[in-house]
């Protein structure tokens, strides 16, 4: 470009480079920031996925920088406005207008100005670089590689920039050469280790801006990027000084490069700035368009990205819902629940939540797996506003979460088959529709809901097939899954009482309570780091399964009892029927058992049954005996929990009582060894293997005779794998 050219300029406040419809409308076209916000009220976005949340994030910022309500009564005034405040935004643009100019020498809007010479193709704008090969990240333009990626329109390079800034992998990137700690490994973009948050009315864009951006006064030394200077190349780790630097926080370094066709065809990228406290606790205290899973550690609340879709990657409809209960955590519905409180939304306003979520393929988020865009109703402003209709609507999720979670961990108990092939198995149709009907009426219409899922769970149930002996247990977990949906929800709820048992955060520091307690019939999640331990009715108490086995009436240690409580049994009754004599930690009881009357039901071993189901009957000989008493006949040569194994996989009963059990790792059990003719003795293969003319170890001799070799030749043979360790 020569010194007498005009020098190439893309003016944000004027270019049409935003893509909207007008209200009731299909027609797309493009605005400028100048004619978007004089038109907030009759305009709505026509982007979605990672885009829609990287504009939303951009524009609340210019809103918050230029107009923001700072406290409720500004927010309800500029609620109930036909228009934002033109006149205000107006003169912030007038301002800064030299400041929203994507190729300016001195200030390139969110660029680095001090990169002068272009790193990479303009591919590397291209989320789907950052992606797993094929699925929702295959794309075309990538098919000759990253630096062979076709020229952008400015409009494109910026949008796709925008998305970068928020959604690109983390690990190790090219640093800057002037950057000598660039090399250290790079986080992922601001929206990469977070679930994004945003309400919509399906109202104008107006309404969106509102309720999505809580109103809150500019912190000292909070500025946006483009009120900043503009930053060096080398990266920097500091604390953002607040949600308007948050909200636009400088997670690259990059700079656009026009060719001479006026395309964006190279670009530098470089790693950008890193929070210094990248803790969620922390993020979650600036940031308003996050949601957050929240439970106790001692006496800390922590703080976790709200999960969108389950292990298979299915989102179902309620899972919306889950942000009303007090266990989450989330800014903007947390300020949406309050103005519809105040009387400030019309009571007939239907609200929506997106939830936006990145998923990487490892630890280290350097691969994207999927994003997910969920959006769900969240409710009519009328049932936000009434505490008992949100405590209805929070049981509905609570049971229809758990009835998932049920089925999916028990039945994958019952066969032995991974959880995330049963959860792929057990998927429902979609319930999109039954689910907003219930949400819109504020929770009335739980019967017809409690119907259709009970119709789902039998579909599932036909569905799976299983063996009839597995069958015959799963019924079992059907019939509990059909009972936990068809429940009437409690108009009395409270966040601490009901399904969910979940202490309210926010009385936190008066209540001192140290945990949490979790919905009856769900199974304890796979352990994780900091996560409170599952907690189970038994004794009349919530008990922990370590709890349990310290119990004074506990029969069986830790192991045991979680496994019982993994396939289904009761946790009082997983902890007080005693196990195989010999085998396990049998617990002495403390105080001696109450003396049985005589028309008291007893099992085998003489303990009184507790009520409850009635233990699994067998016929024997003409008796109808359980599976502890069969265990306990003389004829019976197995322990309980073989017997019980037996019989679960179909082996017919005889078989199963007086088959003797065979153990090749511990050939001297009680159940007798099979004995062997060796130099005039009979002896166990364990024994044969003890002496010194036995030239190799136990398990290579029975491997040996396992496969019709004679004992002598098993015995004297060497292994090749060396002499026999002594």
């Amino acid at each position: 470009m020569t010194a007498d050219a005009p020098r190439p300029r893309m003016d944000l406040l004027l270019s049409p480079w935003i893509a909207v419809a007008e209200l009731g409308t299909s027609r797309t076209y493009h605005v400028g920031l100048r004619e978007f916000f004089d038109r907030a009220h009759e305009l709505v976005l026509t982007c979605s996925g990672p885009e829609n949340a990287s504009l939303i994030r951009l524009l609340s910022a210019i809103y918050d920088a230029a107009a923001g309500p700072t406290n409720t009564a500004e927010w309800d005034r500029a609620w109930e406005a036909e228009t934002l405040d033109r006149d205000r935004i107006s003169a912030y643009f007038d301002r800064w207008h030299d400041r929203f100019d994507v190729f300016h020498p001195e200030h390139p809007f969110l660029q680095c100005a001090a990169l002068q010479q272009p790193s990479h193709g303009v591919g590397h704008l291209n989320l789907s670089r950052c992606g797993s090969v094929g699925g929702a990240f295959a794309d075309s333009r990538l098919s000759r590689g990253v630096d062979q990626h076709p020229p952008m329109t400015p409009v494109q390079a910026l949008l796709a920039m925008l998305v970068m800034l928020n959604f690109d992998t983390a690990g190790l990137k090219t640093p800057h050469p002037d950057d000598k700690a660039g090399k250290a490994g790079n986080r992922v973009g601001a929206l990469g280790d977070v679930t994004h948050t945003h309400i919509t009315t399906g109202g104008p864009f107006k309404e969106t801006l509102l309720l999505s951006l809580p109103p809150a006064p500019r912190q000292d030394g909070d500025s946006p990027a483009w009120e900043r200077p503009s930053p060096g190349p080398v990266h920097t780790v500091r604390p953002p000084t607040g949600r308007l630097d948050l909200l636009t926080w400088p997670s690259r370094r990059i700079r656009l490069f026009l060719d001479g066709d006026d395309a964006v065809s190279k670009v530098a990228f470089y790693p950008g700035d890193r929070v210094a406290d990248k803790s969620p606790q922390a993020r979650a205290a600036l940031d308003p368009m996050t949601s957050w899973y929240t439970f106790l550690q001692g006496r800390k609340v922590i703080h976790q990205r709200l999960p969108v879709e389950n292990q298979v990657g299915v989102a179902y409809p309620w899972i919306g819902t889950q942000l009303l209960a007090p266990r989450h955590r989330s800014p903007v519905v947390e300020h949406a629940v309050a103005a519809c409180e105040r009387g400030t939304l019309d009571p007939e306003l239907h609200l929506t939540v997106a939830l936006i979520r990145a998923s990487h393929t490892d630890p280290k988020r350097s691969c994207l797996s999927h994003i997910a865009d969920f959006h769900g109703p969240l409710g009519r402003a009328a049932s936000l506003a009434d505490t008992a209709e949100r405590g209805r609507l929070v049981q509905l999720f609570d049971r229809a979460n758990a009835t998932v979670a049920l089925m999916s961990q028990r039945i994958a108990a019952i066969t032995g088959r991974p959880e995330t092939s049963i959860q792929a198995a057990l998927m429902m149709r979609d319930l999109s529709a039954e689910w907003e009907e219930v949400v819109l009426s504020g929770g009335r219409l739980w019967l017809p809901w409690g119907r259709t899922l009970v119709d789902e769970i039998n579909t599932v149930a036909r569905r799976l097939r299983l063996p009839p002996n597995q069958a015959e247990r799963a019924e079992e977990v059907w019939q509990a899954a059909r009972a936990i949906v068809s429940a009437e929800p409690s108009d009395a709820y409270e966040p601490s009482q009901g399904e969910a048992q979940w202490y309210d955060l926010h009385d936190l520091a008066e209540q001192g309570v140290p945990t949490q307690l979790s919905p009856p019939g769900t199974l304890p999640p796979p352990s994780r780091r900091g996560r409170p331990s599952q907690r189970y009715v038994a004794f009349g108490q919530q008990l922990t399964i370590r709890e349990l086995a310290d119990h004074p009436d506990a029969q069986v240690g830790y192991a045991t009892i979680r496994r019982r409580i993994l396939e289904g049994m009761p946790a009082e009754e997983a902890a007080t029927t005693p196990g195989h004599p010999g085998r396990g930690r049998k617990r002495p009881k403390v105080q001696p058992a109450p003396r049985t009357a005589p028309d008291t039901p007893t099992t085998a071993t003489g303990r009184t049954r507790r009520s409850g189901r009635p233990a699994t009957r067998y016929e024997w000989r003409g008796q109808q005996l359980t599976v502890a008493e069969l265990a306990a006949l003389p004829e019976c040569s197995v322990t309980v929990s073989a017997l019980s194994t037996r019989l679960r996989k179909g082996m017919d009963i005889e078989a199963a009582v007086t088959n003797r059990r065979h153990s090749p790792n511990f050939p001297d059990s009680s159940d007798g060894p099979q004995l062997y003719e060796w130099q005039g003795q009979q002896l166990s293969l364990y024994r044969i293997a003890e002496q010194p003319e036995c030239v190799v170890n136990y398990m290579t001799l029975h491997r040996r005779v396992e496969r019709g070799m004679p004992i002598d030749q098993a015995a004297t043979t060497p292994s090749s794998r060396g002499p026999k360790r002594t």
